[in-house]
């Protein structure tokens, strides 16, 4: 009679150690999921662009799991500006905005010995198949640099996900 009492009580101790776990896998899956929904570098970009005195006006459209981005020109670029290297600017700029969260986030996880977020976007990014284009138009609307990153490519998000497992 005792036995089955001990055996009961192992039982519901070890369903409940597996659900909280399970519990907190989840939440951290949703904070990741609601970080990538609420994207918000749109203003801070801008204000970016006005201190360079570029005339570039960026808009975001947040579709979830695809993100646009819309840069567009609102005068005709300077003489002072290349366009060549203006397009070489803008993948800079969307290698850094796609993939640069990934390596904040390995710095942030190298202290934390849990490891729980990283984990936890690691998987949402995997399994929504988060991704971001980028689309440069001129004045006239005319498109002269678009670009699609699948978040999951990114050579930092690899790194991320090899120093968490």
């Amino acid at each position: 009679m005792n036995i089955k009492f001990v055996a009961v009580g192992l039982v519901i101790i070890g369903v409940l150690f597996g659900g909280t776990e399970l519990y907190w896998k989840k939440q951290f899956e949703q904070q990741a999921r609601d970080h990538f929904k609420n994207i918000s570098f749109v203003q801070s970009v801008n204000e970016a662009m006005a201190r360079t005195n570029l005339p570039l006006q960026v808009d975001a459209l947040n579709q979830y799991p695809h993100t646009l981005v819309y840069v567009n020109l609102t005068q005709n670029l300077p003489a002072s500006v290349d366009q060549a290297d203006l397009m070489t600017q803008m993948e800079k700029l969307h290698h850094q905005m796609s993939c640069g969260y990934f390596d904040y986030l390995q710095q942030k996880e190298a202290e934390d010995k849990h490891k729980d977020f990283g984990k936890a976007v690691v998987t949402v990014v995997e399994e929504d198949q988060l991704a971001i284009s980028y689309i440069l138009k001129n004045k006239q609307g005319k498109v002269w640099y678009e670009q699609k990153q699948i978040l999951s490519q990114c050579p930092e998000f690899i790194e991320l996900k090899q120093s968490i497992t």
